[in-house]
């Protein structure tokens, strides 16, 4: 939610521009134009949109930008206690076996950048979120 909008527009606007149905129905391309929207997303939000942006990291590994860590990148909050709560609470939707699928999807696409220069940047991230103590557990 936008601090700028009121409840009755954040209501519109969900209705009328949020896509409704299934995660997997969701284009590619409207997932690549929606990223900015990301840091909105609620445990609810997230638990929706993960699995799309899952495959589409799996699909473009070592071809983009890997904006599946934007949703669980919670190592990004550790100098911040508020900051690290907010991301830890905006996964509470997932279960076990989810957070089992985020590890092995993250293993995977390190290994697939392990010879990609361009995608350095997404591998130390990679690392960083594996070796954070709240994924660390799944492994």
């Amino acid at each position: 939610m936008d601090s700028y909008a009121t409840d009755a527009e954040v209501k519109s606007i969900t209705e009328d521009q949020d896509i409704h149905g299934e995660w997997w129905q969701v284009p590619q391309n409207e997932l690549r134009h929606c990223v900015l929207a990301l840091s909105y997303l609620d445990a609810g939000g997230v638990s929706f949109y993960l699995p799309a942006y899952l495959d589409m990291a799996l699909d473009n590994v070592g071809k983009g930008r890997l904006w599946v860590l934007d949703l669980i990148d919670t190592a990004i909050g550790d100098d911040d206690p508020e900051h690290r709560a907010y991301l830890v609470g905006r996964l509470s939707g997932l279960n076990d076996v989810q957070r089992k699928v985020c590890v092995r999807t993250l293993q995977f696409l390190r290994a697939q950048l392990i010879d990609d220069r361009s995608g350095e940047y997404e591998r130390r991230r990679v690392d960083r979120i594996l070796n954070d103590s709240y994924w660390h557990v799944y492994l």
